[in-house]
């Protein structure tokens, strides 16, 4: 049944990238006038597509975060929170390379953001992964309930932030 799915997601989601774009008119960026783009801001790179963003596809990022989180303890008893996580990118990566076995949580302000990031984790086979609508300075990370060991990155969030 999964793969039924994909087949018909795919071509929905390659359509719904383009609702993507990462500038000034997509309503969280309020900060910093983002000016205009028709890229989404990651790139997206699988076995079903590539599409270029304004973030070129050899990103090291989630390479990084990944040797971070294998450093820091062995067990896997871990929760790997993203703010600002945009496509999923690094939450989708934490997934695979720890076979679901660590929580990932994505958070964005971003709605359609989200809608992308689940998509693409159901297409990639991604478990134990979340993505939540997510503004910084107003929402509350309590809501969470992370109730164990967590590593949190925050890659460029500040400038997003109306009310600092």
């Amino acid at each position: 049944m999964h793969e039924v799915f994909k087949k018909h997601l795919i071509p929905k989601i390659l359509e719904f990238l383009k609702e993507c774009n990462y500038d000034s008119s997509n309503g969280i960026c309020t900060a910093l006038d983002h000016g205009a783009s028709e890229l989404t801001y990651q790139s997206v790179q699988n076995k079903y597509f590539s599409v270029k963003g304004q973030r070129g596809l050899k990103d090291k990022r989630p390479y990084l975060i990944e040797a971070v989180l294998k450093d820091l303890s062995a067990d896997d008893h871990w929760t790997f929170v993203d703010v600002g996580s945009n496509n999923g990118l690094f939450c989708r990566e934490i997934s695979k390379k720890f076979e679901g076995k660590i929580r990932a949580i994505g958070l964005e302000g971003f709605h359609k953001f989200n809608v992308l990031a689940k998509a693409l984790a159901f297409i990639e086979d991604c478990q134990n992964i979340e993505y939540r609508d997510f503004l910084c300075g107003e929402d509350n990370m309590l809501s969470l309930g992370i109730n164990n060991n967590c590593f949190m990155s925050i890659c460029s969030v500040w400038h997003h932030i109306q009310k600092k």
